[in-house]
């Protein structure tokens, strides 16, 4: 193989195993892939271990990580169903730290959550809202990383029609803050007609109105946020469930992290793309070639959802009815170049447009012509679709991909021809390989070389709407706008992003956003949502015994040395291993949330009045449930000592890549900033 050195280093840093060469990577990976279903194993072995090894295909990152390793997760990225109780919110959190572990993403719809404000019938109290509940989403994946690699990655989506949509909408004009979410705002068609007509709009909860507001204050806030900081993105729920070809048998309640995935509750995908700058000779693409490297790859895809490890079994089921799968692009930017197309002209945008109806097509006719041999699962059998996979192409963001086929990301254009990559100890110019040699000739670079930010921005729409019409799910695409782009011109790119029939968009302006590369020249002190200090290795507090239904709860509080509250630990009697597991996963939510910065009001609020089987009664006092004994314990201690103030931290980040180190390596792409030397990201 023949790997650039930025490519060794990612696959290095990310994906091998003591004394696994890169090569016997792809041959772990081609194995392990290959030995699920029925089918010819030397056959597809060979088959899957060519693509990889001409860099043809590549599968995404809990792909090359995990196959034929204990874990065995090879997906992506998945939806976890979160609806309005206690219950359901705290097993959301605790859903998405075992995907988190396993190497996935996770998107969230939050809209089933009441708003704050409205009354919880069942304690009489006053519910806190999505907004709260998110902060403590956020502090548990800064506990968790990926696969033991990086952070959790997560999508925050909400309706524009829940009333606390404005505090969602502004709730990062904070740099820092729900720094491991993404947010997105999900547009109705409703909204988008009250929009055009100039009406007012009504937010609603229950089914009742809550409040009124004018459309265009709602959108001018969305567009300033974009504008501001490059969030919230934007999702057309309403059009994306309309062009589902499975909407009867599922509504798509939210995205993944980079929004190219919309999924049903507890739904997942498997990604993998096909590296297009190696389908070119001369000016002409190889479509014979291309043919046969879609079908490999529809049924490598195929396997891994026989192959891989789930986390969740509702995600077992979900992903087995239906065999979604998601086959993308990268490397798009390279084909026009090779074809000498610009990106951003009408020509260019007609190749791409027929490659990827290419690519669908050609994907179509395979999973009908495996469902012969391997079977039609039976939920699509239900709705008459006589395929083996329900629906089968995304264009995914592939950074860490696109740097070990070392080719352009996506369907993003080039960010750079040549830039300089500062390592620790040395400087290392890197220049893009189609450039090369007009830099070794001191030319310029014909009119075709065009970088994210040469193209205009209705370009970038325009491309991304070509693609969509052949795409079955999503795009992954972010909009790279000068510096000096108005309020008014975003607005103009989001209203024009709808009109084309794109499902979502993100949205970066230059400098609108402090990247990391940024943070230590500019002295940035940022206040954050979570506080991680060091745990003293002794800490006091107490223990105390409430009656519950379940038996005798045993609550432990250790303070700190200004006997505030910092973590909590939850024994229940001989209840029984639910139970007993239940409690600890409380107590250590409560922790979180106290090491977080929540005060211990908001959480005696959540808390206290929660109805379980069986009241009992304690000293004279009523325990409703477990957490009830929680909530009154720690407000009869603490909140009737004092008020707990909120707790903020100054955070600064080095200008270097927080995980390889190199300097000025650091770019915004398809929602993320992705390092150019080592593949690492996070969201936006």
């Amino acid at each position: 193989m023949e790997l650039s050195e930025n490519a060794l280093e990612v696959i290095k840093f990310r994906f091998l195993g003591p004394d696994e060469t890169p090569e016997q990577m792809f041959e772990r990976v081609a194995s392990a892939v290959a030995a699920s279903g029925s089918q010819n194993y030397l056959f597809w072995y060979n088959r899957f271990l060519a693509a990889f090894l001409n860099l043809d295909f590549l599968p995404s990152t809990p792909g090359l990580a995990n196959a034929g390793r204990p874990i065995g997760q090879l997906i992506a990225c998945y939806v976890v169903g979160v609806e309005d109780t206690v219950e359901s919110i705290f097993d959301a959190i605790k859903y998405a730290a075992v995907i988190h572990k396993s190497g996935g993403g996770t998107g969230f719809s939050f809209s089933n959550i009441r708003p704050s404000g409205s009354v919880v019938l069942e304690s009489n109290g006053v519910a806190s809202g999505p907004l709260s509940f998110l902060r403590v989403f956020n502090a548990a994946t800064a506990e968790m990383k990926q696969g033991g690699v990086r952070r959790g990655a997560n999508m925050a989506i909400l309706r524009c029609d829940h009333p606390d949509i404005f505090e969602f909408i502004n709730a990062k004009n904070v740099e820092g803050y729900l720094s491991n979410f993404n947010l997105s705002v999900d547009i109705t068609d409703e909204f988008m007609e009250c929009l055009a007509a100039k009406d007012n709009f009504d937010l609603r909860w229950d089914g009742n109105v809550v409040r009124t507001v004018r459309a265009e204050d709602l959108w001018r806030d969305i567009v300033a946020g974009a504008w501001k900081n490059g969030e919230p993105g934007i999702v057309f729920m309403d059009r994306i469930n309309d062009m589902n070809e499975l909407k009867m048998v599922e509504t798509l309640s939210a995205c993944n992290p980079c929004a190219e995935q919309p999924l049903p509750d507890w739904g997942s995908c498997n990604l993998g793309s096909i590296n297009l700058s190696n389908f070119t000779v001369g000016r002409s693409v190889e479509w014979g070639r291309l043919k046969e490297v879609v079908e490999t790859a529809v049924r490598f895809l195929d396997n891994v959802i026989d192959a891989t490890s789930y986390p969740l079994k509702e995600i077992e089921k979900e992903a087995k009815s239906k065999r979604r799968i998601g086959l993308g692009i990268m490397g798009l930017a390279d084909m026009l170049i090779k074809l000498e197309l610009d990106y951003g002209d009408v020509k260019g945008r007609a190749v791409a447009s027929s490659v990827m109806k290419f690519i669908t097509t050609e994907a179509v006719k395979y999973s009908e012509e495996l469902s012969k041999k391997e079977g039609v699962p039976p939920l699509l059998d239900t709705v008459c679709i006589q395929r083996r996979n329900g629906l089968i192409t995304t264009i995914a963001p592939t950074g860490s991909m696109s740097i070990i086929a070392n080719c352009s990301s996506g369907c993003e254009p080039v960010f750079a021809f040549k830039y300089t990559k500062r390592c620790i100890e040395s400087t290392i110019e890197v220049v893009h390989p189609l450039a090369k040699e007009y830099f070794d000739r001191g030319e310029e670079l014909p009119f075709y070389f065009v970088t994210a930010e040469d193209v205009p921005m209705k370009d970038h729409i325009k491309m991304q709407a070509a693609l969509q019409q052949y795409v079955h799910s999503g795009i992954s695409k972010t909009i790279n706008a000068p510096e000096s782009t108005t309020i008014e011109e975003v607005s103009d790119a989001f209203l024009e992003c709808y009109r084309a029939g794109c499902k979502s968009i993100a949205f970066y302006r230059k400098g609108s956003r402090i990247l990391e590369s940024q943070y230590e020249q500019e002295k940035v002190a940022k206040p954050v949502d979570t506080v991680y200090e060091d745990r003293p290795r002794i800490l006091f507090g107490f223990t105390e015994k409430i009656a519950t239904s379940k038996g005798n709860l045993y609550v432990t509080v250790n303070e700190s040395d200004d006997k505030k509250p910092v973590e909590v630990f939850l024994s229940i009697g001989k209840s029984g291993k639910t139970d007993a597991a239940y409690s600890e996963a409380l107590g250590r939510i409560i922790t979180l949330g106290l090491r977080s910065g929540l005060n211990v009001e908001k959480i005696v609020k959540h808390l206290k009045g929660i109805s379980g089987d069986d009241q009992v009664w304690d000293n004279g006092v009523a325990i409703k449930s477990i957490p009830d004994a929680v909530g009154q314990l720690l407000e009869r201690v603490y909140v009737a000592k004092s008020d707990s103030p909120k707790a903020t931290q100054v955070e600064r980040l080095s200008e270097c890549c927080p995980s390889c180190g190199a300097e000025d390596t650091l770019i915004p792409q398809e929602g993320c900033v992705v390092c150019t030397s080592c593949g690492w990201d996070k969201c936006l």
